[in-house]
């Protein structure tokens, strides 16, 4: 076994790659993304303490996914050989149940994938995007224009110490704590999957709620994707102050 790194947008390995290593991570993210016409379909999130790349290791066959760190990473790799020699050779039986449950989830993932049509707005199809206030609490931290977003990913989330002031850059906007309600460090983003615009929450730990609908990593998805129009964003629980409306501007 061995540590590695990998840095964030790094792809740690292809689809067609040959299995050659089962990965414990032990820090950052990653998502699996697999190709469907074309594009990019993104089938899940990886954080800490997951293990992935076992199920080609176990059937034998070349990656069917691409994995990419999304943050700096950490990981502990694991040869394929050491990885089979740990199961019992006196019962060739587990690995072959293993075996089957891998194959039926890979044509779970396929139906899923040809049933997705492309979602969210392509970046020519928009002029500008902005992040309005929709509470009094967040009008007076970002004031009632709001942010105008051109740089992405664009990341939302708080100061670790109550009273600092809000600061924003090209890349993001970090809000002070609204009293006793807390935003994560890193609440959610903005971003371009396959060249359409998404909103993901960061593993924050109340999620984020998108037009009543909650995105988290602890939810059925931690990704929506977004539309022209309005779409309204909060962060936190039900009654949290930090709420927003992102508005995105047609062409």
């Amino acid at each position: 076994m061995r540590e590695v790194s990998f840095d964030a947008g790094e792809t740690i390995f292809r689809e067609g790659d040959a299995a050659d290593a089962v990965f414990l991570l032990r820090a950052g993210e990653v998502e699996v993304v697999r190709e469907n016409q074309g594009a990019e379909v993104r089938i899940a999130v990886l954080r800490d303490g997951e293990i992935f790349g076992e199920i080609s290791v176990l059937r034998g066959e070349p990656r069917s996914t691409t994995l990419r760190a999304l943050a700096k990473t950490r990981a502990v790799a694991i040869p394929a050989t050491a990885f089979l020699e740990a199961f019992p050779k006196d019962s060739p039986f587990t690995l072959k149940v293993l075996r089957t449950l891998c194959g039926r989830l890979i044509d779970t993932n396929e139906m899923m994938i040809d049933s997705q049509a492309p979602a969210g707005v392509k970046a020519d199809d928009f002029r500008r995007i902005r992040l309005l206030p929709d509470s009094h609490a967040i009008a007076a931290q970002i004031g009632a224009e709001g942010v105008s977003i051109d740089a992405f990913p664009f990341e939302v989330g708080g100061h670790v110490r109550a009273g600092k002031s809000p600061s924003r850059s090209s890349h993001g906007l970090t809000l002070r704590h609204a009293g006793e309600h807390h935003i994560a460090t890193r609440q959610f983003c903005l971003e371009f999957l396959a060249g359409r615009l998404h909103l993901r929450d960061l593993g924050s730990p109340l999620g984020t709620l998108v037009n009543d609908t909650r995105v988290a990593r602890f939810e059925e998805s931690d990704i929506v994707p977004l539309d022209l129009g309005e779409t309204l964003v909060q962060a936190g629980g039900e009654d949290s102050p930090y709420r927003f409306r992102l508005l995105v501007e047609a062409s």
